[in-house]
């Protein structure tokens, strides 16, 4: 995914459209792309604007992140406001 295809949806979205930007977990896989950290730039931006509301839904890992076992996966989510 790139950061146009993210702004594509943005501009096209509507109240109420949700967009899942990331899988896993972002701040340790931010670290590996410079893509990645543009895309999470760009929504917190657009939060800070109130034009949309990031949302994060656990889908897997441990309940404490001192547990290294089991990777920490989260569905990173934009909905528009």
């Amino acid at each position: 995914m790139t950061l146009r295809e993210v702004q594509n949806w943005f501009e096209k979205s509507k109240k109420g459209d949700n967009f899942c930007y990331h899988v896993g977990f972002l701040a340790k896989d931010s670290d590996s792309g410079v893509e990645l950290k543009k895309i999470a730039n760009f929504f917190l931006g657009m939060s800070e604007l109130r034009q949309v509301n990031l949302v994060q839904k656990k889908i897997s890992g441990v309940k404490e992140v001192t547990d290294h076992k089991t990777p920490i996966i989260y569905n990173y989510i934009a909905q528009r406001t």
